[in-house]
């Protein structure tokens, strides 16, 4: 009886001894320092069931049990930021070290689309590439698009029907009522979104005592635009030409926003002048600019079936500068604002009367040269927080008109 058992017990023992074979070895990096937390995992080989499994400690060490191993097994061993290391090793020797290869593993492009239109409160956010189509060259060709949003002829802008009473540029109003400035100059790929505010008081200490239904428009710019613009030259036949420049600056402390423009092309290049709006009135104390009376001759000629392009032979050439600046607890803003327009223009009239036995034609010719020089300047400290505004204007503007006309009669 004692033999037997002793037999048993020998069995056991050795079928312990084989079950608790292991592969171990170290795990590096091609500077010979360890890898912490690589797994190692055992296979046949050749087949996918695992045998084994661990994982390195801080010294790069690993010991890896396996269960019914074969003649030989296969060795995987996979850390982040290395390449996948595998090895067969034969089962009389169960150590192997490795040495992993860092790997360049990039994540495939993820695109994340914002939605194209959030509401917060009273402001709606209008996301600029959602609505940007190719060719569109400022921001004003976007505005076009934007669901409630219209942009008339010279510019002006309104919301459901409203004129807005402000245009901000990361919430600073650079341009008041001139706003077309920057709407028709402003790269649209600048521009990240458009915010409209309805309801908008933009004096914040009357916010909570004197409504207002009139909307407002806010322009966020796409980080790290603190320098933009955009330079245009052309020309034609015969002796037509057109030059533009617009450099912009925008950061924390600064806006600046500049347009250089020359011209005999036709295009109107002096509707953002045209515009002011009730806060631009108030602020010129109710005197606000009339054209000329024209005693003799023609006055000049607007015709609303054509584009002034079409029909306009003028040389117009503009400059315009705007700056903007924290000043003490408020904003510190020049405007200056020129140009000289040349407009030619050509009227012939035929009449005829019919009388008995005769019939009479008079023929007329005239000619006349339009000449108008432009000068404002503006400069501005305003300071509108909720307890207190305060906004001090200094402004001179000069403005001057000459007209020459030829008459012929047949």
């Amino acid at each position: 009886m004692k033999v037997f058992v002793t037999f048993i017990s020998l069995f056991l023992i050795c079928s312990f001894a084989w079950g608790q074979t292991s592969v171990k070895g170290r795990i590096n990096d091609e500077k010979g320092a360890p890898i912490q937390g690589a797994s190692v995992i055992a296979y046949p080989v050749g087949q996918n069931t695992i045998l084994g499994f661990g994982i390195s400690s801080e010294d790069g060490a690993y010991n890896v049990s396996l269960k019914n191993p074969s003649d030989s097994v296969q060795v995987t061993v996979r850390s982040l930021g290395f390449e996948i290391q595998s090895r067969v090793i034969s089962i009389q020797n169960l150590t192997a070290d490795f040495t992993m290869i860092t790997a360049d593993k990039y994540l495939k492009e993820l695109e994340i689309k914002a939605d194209p239109i959030t509401a917060e409160g009273d402001t709606i956010n209008y996301t600029t590439d959602a609505f940007a189509r190719e060719g569109d060259e400022s921001l004003e060709d976007v505005l076009k698009r934007l669901p409630g949003v219209e942009v008339s002829k010279n510019g002006t802008i309104s919301y459901q029907g409203r004129s807005i009473n402000k245009f901000y540029i990361e919430g600073k109003d650079l341009l008041g009522g001139q706003y077309t400035i920057a709407s028709k100059n402003l790269p649209k790929n600048a521009v990240a979104s458009i915010e409209v505010i309805k309801d908008h008081q933009p004096i914040k200490m009357l916010q909570d005592v004197v409504h207002s239904i009139d909307p407002a428009i806010n322009i966020v710019l796409k980080e790290g635009v603190t320098v933009t613009g955009n330079a245009e030259v052309g020309g034609g036949v015969p002796s037509i030409w057109y030059g533009k420049l617009t450099p912009m600056l925008f950061n924390k402390k600064h806006q600046s926003v500049n347009v250089i423009s020359s011209t005999n092309s036709g295009r109107d290049e002096l509707s953002m002048f045209n515009y002011a709006s009730l806060y631009d009135f108030l602020e010129f104390g109710g005197v606000m600019e009339s054209n000329p009376p024209y005693l003799l001759g023609i006055p000049p000629i607007e015709n609303n079936l054509f584009n002034k392009s079409e029909y306009n032979d003028h040389q117009t050439h503009v400059i315009t500068t705007n700056y903007i600046t924290g000043f003490g607890k408020g904003d510190l803003k020049v405007n200056i604002d020129a140009y000289d327009d040349l407009r030619f223009q050509e009227s012939i009239t035929d009449l005829q009367y019919f009388i008995p036995n005769d019939t009479i034609q008079i023929q007329n010719s005239q000619r006349a040269d339009y000449r108008e020089k432009y000068l404002k300047t503006r400069l501005t400290f305003e300071h509108n927080e909720k307890e207190g505004y305060f906004n001090n204007v200094f402004h001179f503007k000069v403005k001057d008109h000459s007209t020459v006309h030829f008459f012929i009669t047949n």
